[in-house]
Formats: structure tokens, C-alpha cells, sequence
């Protein structure tokens, strides 16, 4: 029962206000309503109430479109992805991108046919020179024929013309064109001398030798010696050669020049590439000042060994003005 609550009668009446009627009875005045007294505890939770009704249908969203994007390959053993991205500027636009991991590697397939052949490629780079092979059987041997010697204006470079004969293809005919020296003195030449070979000679080391030269030409104020020309005047003169060098068991450059005292003139060397069993003329003719007791002699320097044929070997000097020259250094 409420303490503030009695029953009388079968009712209940509040406390409070039973002490206020006797109060007022009585006659003394209510005192002062006292302090609210602290909060309950709570209650236990109530049942739950029945479920209200249906709230109305929202409005329709919008419609969503999916497309495909791009499907990238991942390496094999990744997983697989699957990436959803709102289209700019589009709502309700998506994009989905894959990325598909390659599967392990199958099992090698049987060789397919062989298919038609491609164009041939490019030229590869020369390969490098291979050993020497083994000598080959001995050619036809080569003849030189004199042809006709043209005199050419002075100043001219001297020509040389190999021509094989129509009816024997290994014998050919050398044509010289030999240029007229500057105009000497009224007199005549002061100084000159020659000598040749009409025979051959053979060359098989690769070191200077001394051309072969026999025979003696005209001289005045020169002397001949074994293969050389003694100058006896000091003063400019013109030196001019001609040698025809063959091979028949290899190619390489030979030089040929006139030498003063065993010592190459510079000006007089000449060098050619001299190829299997096809003939190369040699022709010089420089102008130099020399010393009286200069010797000169003709030398020829192949730049490999071999076998070279040394024939037609001609060597002159003149002097080319009636006063004395200072020599070059």
C-alpha cells in the first residue's frame, strides 16, 4: 500500500490532500511544500507497441548505367580486380575496370607447319679475312710488248697504257707519253745521262731493293756506274723513270722511287696497289736541285713478300739550266 494513501469505505483518498482538510479545520495556516524528493529508479521497458502503418512510396532514384572499361593483365600468382568509378558529368554513370591475372603457362603445342620463306635480309658486314688458302695452279704467263712512245707538251702529267692484243689476251701492249722537259738553254742541255733494262728482274722481299739498270744511255757531264747516275754539275735537274712491276702469287702496294744517295727524293716515290697477274706502270718525273757527286739510282719497295717481275725499267737526268743551284736541305 502507498504510504501516501489510506482506504475508508472501499475508496482510497490522497494523503496530501486529507492533511489539507484537516489542516484547513483546524485552522493553523500549510506549511512550505517541501524539497522534491529524488528520481526513481526507472521502470522496466514496457511491451512493444503494434507496428505502425506502411509510410508512403519514396520517389524513383535514378537509373544506374554500367559500362566496361579497360581489362589490363596482371602478372600470373595476383589476384583479380574489379574496379567500379563514377563517370564524370553522368549521374547514375559507372565505369568498371578489370585487371585479369595471366593464367600459368600451358603445355608447348605441337610445331606448326613451316611457313613460306622470307625475303632475304640485307647484306651482313664483312666478315674477317679468312687463312690463305692453298696456292692455286700457275697462270698464263703475261708478255709485254713496246708499243709506241708520244712526246707530250711540257708541264704535262706522262701517261702510261696498258692494251691487251685482241688475238692473245695475255700479252699486252704498253703505250708511254712521256712530256717534253722546260726549254733549255740556246745551246742545248748542259748536263743529262740514262741508263735502262731490257731485260726482267725478280723481286720476293719486302724490302727496298735496287732496281736493275745494265745499260747506259747518251750522257754529257754525268757518269754511269752498276745501276746508278753520278751528277758532276750542281744545279736544278729534272729526274724521270718508268717501271713496270707484275705479280702472279699475291696483291699488295709497292713504292718506287728515285733515290740521292741510297735516301728516298720524297717528291719522286710513288706507290700502287699492284694486283694478281695485272701489270702496273710506274711513271715519275720531278725536278730537283742537286750537289755535283750526287748519286741516283732507282729502287722499288714492296710492302709484302711475294713474287713481282720487275721489267721496261727506265731511268734520266737532266739538267735544266746552265747555272749552279743551291740543293735543298
Amino acid at each position: 500500500m502507498n504510504n501516501n494513501q489510506y482506504t475508508s469505505g472501499g475508496c482510497c483518498l490522497d494523503v496530501d490532500r486529507l492533511i489539507a482538510v484537516i489542516s484547513s479545520q483546524v485552522g493553523g495556516s500549510t506549511g512550505p511544500t517541501g524539497p522534491i524528493g529524488p528520481t526513481g529508479p526507472t521502470g522496466p521497458t514496457g511491451p512493444t507497441g503494434p507496428t505502425g502503418e506502411t509510410g508512403a512510396t519514396g520517389p524513383t532514384g535514378p537509373v544506374v548505367t554500367l559500362t566496361a572499361g579497360p581489362v589490363t593483365t596482371l602478372d600470373s600468382g595476383i589476384p583479380a580486380t574489379a574496379t567500379v568509378t563514377p563517370v564524370v558529368g553522368e549521374e547514375g554513370s559507372y565505369e568498371i575496370t578489370f585487371g585479369i591475372p595471366e593464367g600459368p603457362t600451358g603445355p608447348t603445342g605441337e610445331a606448326g607447319a613451316t611457313g613460306p620463306t622470307g625475303d632475304i635480309g640485307p647484306t651482313g658486314p664483312t666478315g674477317e679475312t679468312g687463312p690463305t688458302g692453298p696456292t692455286g695452279p700457275t697462270g698464263p704467263a703475261v708478255t709485254l710488248t713496246a708499243g709506241t712512245v708520244t712526246q707530250l707538251p711540257s708541264g704535262e702529267d706522262a701517261t702510261a697504257t696498258l692494251t691487251a692484243l685482241p688475238d692473245d689476251p695475255n700479252t699486252y701492249e704498253l703505250t708511254l707519253g712521256i712530256p717534253a722537259g722546260p726549254t733549255g738553254p740556246a745551246d742545248g742541255l748542259v748536263a743529262y745521262g740514262g741508263l735502262y733494262n731490257a731485260a726482267t728482274q725478280t723481286v720476293t722481299a719486302a724490302a727496298e731493293t735496287q732496281v736493275t739498270l745494265p745499260t747506259a744511255l747518251e750522257t754529257k757531264n754525268t757518269t754511269t756506274g752498276t745501276n746508278t747516275i753520278t751528277i758532276t754539275e750542281a744545279g736544278d735537274y729534272e729526274i724521270t723513270y718508268n717501271l713496270t712491276v707484275t705479280t702472279a702469287d699475291g696483291a699488295g702496294d709497292v713504292s718506287v722511287s728515285a733515290n740521292n744517295g741510297g735516301t728516298a727524293i720524297a717528291a719522286s716515290t710513288s706507290t700502287l696497289d699492284v694486283a694478281n697477274a695485272t701489270p702496273a706502270t710506274f711513271t715519275k718525273s720531278v725536278i730537283v736541285p742537286l750537289d755535283a757527286g750526287a748519286v741516283i739510282d732507282l729502287a722499288v719497295t714492296p710492302t709484302a713478300s711475294g713474287t713481282f717481275t720487275l721489267s721496261n725499267g727506265t731511268l734520266t737526268v737532266k739538267k735544266l739550266d746552265g747555272a749552279t743551284a743551291t740543293p735543298a736541305a
